[in-house]
């Protein structure tokens, strides 16, 4: 019998995975839950993975051959990969500087009694600071990118959006918990991300879902990458203006720092 699976329970298993399938890892696909036991009733975290509706497909059995895809080798892909994601978000909060940490765990509080937002001028510091890490985590990706094959400029521009990702948490701070769409500002986030990777694949590819080849893996990931640079601007425009007016910010030179920290991509496709 199936039951269905607990809106805070699928949250949590999709979070875990940054909204990613766990055995190709390409973000934008579309995800459904899989039972790992293959039990529908049993909705315990444990057996539950995020899956794209292609790897999803593998793990049937087609054509007397038996699964491609059992559920020993889901439970590992699962765990490398909520590891690989739990790594990529700690390295990019690294690369955030000491004096952003504070606005970071303050954008994680889940408890509306207790939160406060940062000071101006701490979020005055915050926005200014953006460019400049902005710009560390193009140099970083540079070796990669320019490496020249697909998978490998795909993935170092995953990196450098989950920077952009914990900037926009960071910015998030100011509003109270769960102020976009009722969510974590990270799950938001997520959601928005995986509809222009959604959004960026349909444009590119008329006949229909992965008809491009793996050209179009970088050619899109950088599509949602300037998608999302956008969110951050926009952001810190509608702060600038309505949020923090007693702490000036020049916007327009902050947007002239922002544009030039990261008009370094090398590869288009």
């Amino acid at each position: 019998m199936r039951i269905p699976i607990p809106d805070n329970v699928a949250a949590e298993v999709l979070f875990r995975q940054n909204r990613t399938c766990c055995v190709c890892q390409e973000p934008g696909k579309r995800l459904q839950i899989h039972h790992i036991d293959d039990d529908p009733s049993n909705n315990n975290q444990s057996n539950l993975v995020g899956l794209c509706f292609t790897c999803h497909d593998d793990t049937q059995i087609s054509g007397g051959f038996g699964r491609k895809l059992n559920a020993t080798q889901i439970t590992r892909y699962r765990g490398d990969w909520v590891r690989r994601v739990a790594d990529i978000r700690k390295s990019a909060d690294e690369l955030l500087v000491q004096k952003q940490l504070g606005v970071i765990n303050a954008a994680t509080s889940t408890n509306t009694s207790e939160w406060a937002p940062p000071s101006a001028l701490e979020l005055a510091a915050y926005i200014e600071s953006i460019p400049e890490t902005m710009e560390k985590a193009y140099q970083l990706a540079m070796p990669d990118w320019n490496n020249g094959a697909t998978n490998v400029v795909a993935q170092a521009t995953y990196q450098v959006i989950r920077v952009v990702e914990r900037l926009w948490v960071g910015l998030s701070a100011w509003y109270p918990p769960k102020h976009f769409g009722n969510k974590d500002a990270a799950e938001y986030f997520n959601e928005y991300a995986a509809q222009r990777f959604e959004l960026r694949y349909a444009l590119v590819e008329p006949g229909g879902p992965r008809t491009g080849g793996t050209m179009m893996r970088p050619l899109v990931a950088y599509g949602a990458l300037l998608d999302l640079q956008e969110l951050i601007v926009l952001t810190v425009r509608m702060m600038a203006e309505f949020v923090e007016p007693e702490h000036h910010i020049d916007l327009e030179k902050w947007k002239g720092r922002f544009a030039a920290a990261t008009n370094s991509y090398p590869w288009i496709g």
